[in-house]
């Protein structure tokens, strides 16, 4: 390791025991039993900590850094700001209910969703934080209304009550794959008494922070769910770590677009009539030439019983794409598709970055960003022509026919 890597692997040793959900959804396992300190003295511990590493980084000579180490002290230093704007001037866990909501999700659904270790380790993991949910809760009853300018917002307190029983039924599924495992795991048999009871006290805390998130809450919230214009602007300039990222270049860019998009709409669906709506004599208004078309398209698709075929038929084509043009790198491990349970899909979206950072007993590697370039335009193979790299697969469905008729 070169003395950038081992800053920086110390530095994220740091970062993740402040922050153990981030942690675990990254694929460093060693604080998975834990949560963050959400009281207000977490909060300015975490604060101190983005301040002294920015010191740190900021205090490195590019001279004497390669290049890849220099975009890495930069990214480093970008996202140490990001978090600073977070906790420090958005302050959401003030004024906004449902990112407790999130956080308790994300720290519940990381440790379910993959099988990163033996599920009597991952469960061991999880009675650990469900124990912990009385806490989280009771952080929560006192940071919300705590923001000295801006008031709770009515509106993501009664959303926060309603998707609180999706977090509660995570800790269900686990206990629900422990009894699946236990008569063939003597490991998660020890440890299933242990979770329930966590599951219970974590579902009672649940409960009563949800009836009063519905009911109470509401009455006396009295703060607006819009951000205003600077904190927006702030917040998608630095969710898209992008200096250029104003609402107004965004709007501007999509006024520029509109036409072009608009355009391409209306000579395709000119193109696809006489194959989509062969009954039917043209209209000459663009709008109702494209809402026709799409119409007609909207009427092929695959049954409920077929659809999680018709995805995983899709996903091997795009995969079969990728690598046959060299569009992207692809993950060795295959990607599986489920039917997600309603309640819980309404909690959140979770997202992994790609491979582990280590598992049980071993050393986590130091993570690296993904690097990211328009690809070079492939060749087919045997040929000199050019490959679209927009070009989609070919698709294995229903949508590829014509229907009967236009609708």
């Amino acid at each position: 390791m070169t003395a950038f890597d081992d800053l920086a692997a110390r530095f994220l040793d740091e970062l993740f025991a402040a922050d153990p959900v981030t942690a675990t959804m990254i694929g460093d396992h060693r604080f998975d039993g834990r949560w963050p300190d959400t009281s207000d003295a977490g909060r300015l511990a975490r604060l101190a900590l983005y301040e002294r590493w920015s010191g740190v980084f900021g205090a490195l000579e590019p001279a004497s850094l390669t290049a890849d180490e220099r975009i890495d002290r930069d990214l480093v230093l970008g996202e140490l700001a990001r978090y600073r704007f977070f906790e420090a001037e958005l302050r959401e866990d003030a004024w906004d209910p449902l990112g407790w909501v999130y956080l308790v999700g994300a720290g519940l659904h990381a440790l379910i969703a993959r099988d990163f270790a033996p599920l009597a380790i991952r469960l061991a993991d999880l009675a650990s934080r469900l124990e912990g949910v009385p806490r989280i809760i009771a952080n929560a009853q006192s940071v919300i209304g705590s923001h000295p300018t801006r008031q709770v917002s009515r509106l993501h307190a009664r959303v926060a009550g309603e998707r609180l029983g999706g977090v509660a039924a995570l800790g269900d599924e686990a206990v629900a794959m422990g009894e699946a495992a236990e008569p063939g795991d003597g490991e998660v048999a020890a440890i299933l008494p242990r979770l329930r009871a966590a599951n219970d006290t974590a579902k009672a805390a649940l409960d009563v922070i949800g009836g009063h998130l519905r009911t109470e809450v509401p009455v006396r919230a009295q703060g607006p769910a819009e951000l205003g214009r600077e904190l927006y602007a702030a917040k998608l300039r630095y969710t898209l770590a992008d200096p250029a990222a104003t609402p107004e270049a965004i709007l501007a860019r999509a006024e520029r677009e509109y036409s072009v998009v608009r355009a391409e709409m209306v000579r395709l669906a000119r193109e696809i009539w006489p194959q989509w709506c062969p009954e039917r004599a043209m209209p000459a208004d663009e709008g109702t030439l494209v809402r026709a078309v799409l119409d007609a398209v909207a009427l092929e698709h695959p049954k409920a019983d077929e659809l999680v075929d018709v995805c995983r038929g899709l996903v091997a084509d795009i995969e079969a794409f990728c690598r046959e043009h060299d569009v992207i790198g692809l993950a060795d491990d295959p990607l599986e598709v489920h039917l997600a349970r309603p309640r819980r899909a309404r909690v959140r979206s979770w997202a992994r970055r790609d491979g582990e950072l280590a598992g049980r007993g071993g050393r986590r590697a130091l993570p690296r960003r993904v690097r990211s370039a328009p690809p070079q335009r492939p060749r087919d193979a045997g040929s000199d022509a050019l490959v679209d790299p927009g070009r989609r697969p070919a698709r294995r469905h229903a949508v590829g026919r014509a229907p009967s008729r236009c609708p």
